[in-house]
């Protein structure tokens, strides 16, 4: 199944007024192989966090997908490798070449 499917989202912050929905924090069952050895159900060593900052400073990524949505914005394409950034990003399906605006951030 895919990353979303497996995972649930929630604000890392949620009673601090100046972080909150900033910053999601999505926890997934470990895998087969993730670890050298099984995991106890009972203990959060089963799970693995994924913490990831929506909201920065300056910048937003909320305008390409919602806080903790596992779906992208009508007219955001699904993400892509680029190398020059060393990361995975998605793209504008409307705009001739794709880029993302100066100010939002991925």
């Amino acid at each position: 199944e895919s990353f979303t499917g497996e995972c649930c989202c929630r604000d890392q912050y949620p009673d601090d007024e100046e972080l909150a929905n900033r910053t999601e924090l999505w926890t997934c069952r470990k895998k087969p192989g993730d670890a050298a050895e099984e995991c106890d159900p009972t203990r959060d060593d089963c799970v693995i966090h994924k913490q990831r900052q929506r909201v920065g400073e300056s910048k937003s990524g909320l305008t390409l997908r919602r806080f903790c949505d596992r779906e992208f914005a009508a007219g955001v394409a699904d993400p892509v490798w680029v190398s020059t950034e060393k990361a995975f990003a998605p793209k504008f399906e409307n705009v001739s070449d794709g880029s993302l605006p100066a100010h939002w951030e991925l």
